[in-house]
């Protein structure tokens, strides 16, 4: 990272001068003891159950307690589906836990669909198509707290990659296009609705990355030096995530990546990140740099 911890970084929502504006999340429900369940379903529910106790932070998890009631959103949903995927073997979507909402309801789908399909041949499925896509509680959250007072770049979540000497810059920015054409969050805006009710999130198309790029006398200070191309954010004008790419010399030495955080966490910049190799052309990636 080029910058401090995100935990020194993040102004919490729920927390801060402007928590009375966003209004306090939904209170967790305790979890109770699962009843004794007839049927071979009870062993689906126990490791459904399992998950989401691991992802929400309970040590146990009832069958009938409600998704968002147990502070459920967006990004514990992808974390449980993917792990649902991965160590479960069932083939499953965001669709199917928000709208099945808990996990009795969640086994009972997932059963009925059992057999159609062999599960170990489908990985995480992507949510159905729409033109807009509701804008969840956290997220809301966050949008709430940069309308009520000056935030600055408290919400930005940056990254830096340091890049090897010799990396072609049309081929980075193939990666880079590959990247964002991968994770549809990098292409997501939010849109203000005109009639004062909740905003909406569109997705747009894949296209050529806007990176933009600057010149440095040196790699001595690049940490500093991409530190200040960390900006604030206007929320409501395009995709509030940002590309700059330092070079030195002419030749690329560094690329920054900078996500609002209504849009991603730390958990989703790691899965990111972690994704970058992959795009990267040639043995020699960049690298996570100590800057």
């Amino acid at each position: 990272m080029i910058v401090p911890p995100l935990e020194a970084l993040l102004l919490e929502p729920r927390g801060s001068a402007a928590g009375a504006a966003i209004g306090a999340p939904p209170a967790p429900v305790p979890a109770e003891p699962a009843p004794s369940r007839p049927g071979g379903g009870r062993a689906l529910e126990t490791a459904l159950a399992a998950v989401w106790a691991d992802v929400l932070g309970y040590d146990s998890v009832a069958p009938d307690a409600d998704f968002y009631e147990l502070g459920g959103d967006s990004i514990a949903g992808a974390r449980i589906v993917e792990q649902i995927v991965r160590d479960l073997g069932h083939p499953t979507t965001l669709a199917d836990l928000f709208q099945s909402g808990t996990v009795a309801a969640l086994a009972e789908r997932l059963r009925g669909r059992a057999g159609e399909r062999n599960p170990a041949s489908r990985g995480l499925l992507p949510a159905p198509a729409r033109d807009r896509y509701p804008v969840a509680w956290e997220q809301l959250a966050v949008l709430r707290a940069e309308e009520a007072a000056d935030m600055g770049a408290a919400y930005n979540l940056p990254s830096g990659l340091e890049l090897p000497e010799n990396i072609d810059i049309g081929r980075l920015r193939t990666a880079v296009d590959a990247l964002i054409g991968r994770h549809e969050i990098l292409r997501t805006r939010f849109i203000r609705p005109a009639d004062g009710g909740e905003p909406a999130m569109e997705i747009l198309p894949p296209a050529p990355a806007v990176i933009e790029e600057i010149e440095l006398s040196g790699d001595a200070g690049l940490g500093e030096a991409l530190k200040g191309w960390v900006r604030p954010f206007d929320l409501w004008s395009g995709v509030p995530m940002r590309l700059v790419l330092a070079c030195v010399g002419g030749k690329p030495r560094a690329l920054l990546l900078d996500v609002h955080h209504s849009l991603a966490d730390a958990f989703t910049m790691e899965l990111l990140l972690g994704n970058w190799p992959a795009y990267t052309p040639g043995p020699r990636g960049p690298r996570r740099p100590s800057i």
